[in-house]
């Protein structure tokens, strides 16, 4: 579920299977970075669309189940940016 306070965000929306426009690694880094995220959910449907720019910033997969995958930093890039 998306937060309240970051509904109405342009980025927030290139996050959505439904509309398709993703945003850049770099533009996706500087949120990730910006809002203090450590983890990101993905269904298992929408990992062919997501899964390469979340491995672009440098995240992996730590769980897969539930039809959905739980993505980190590895612990060694955890806080040192």
């Amino acid at each position: 579920m998306i937060p309240i306070a970051n509904r109405g965000s342009r980025f927030v929306h290139g996050l959505s299977a439904d509309v398709g426009v993703l945003p850049s690694t770099k533009d996706l880094m500087g949120w990730l970075e910006a809002n203090g995220v450590t983890a990101v959910v993905v269904a298992d449907r929408a990992q062919p669309t997501f899964g390469p720019i979340l491995r672009s910033v440098g995240l992996a997969p730590v769980y897969e189940g539930g039809d959905v995958s739980v993505w980190r930093m590895p612990a060694a890039q955890v806080g040192s940016g």
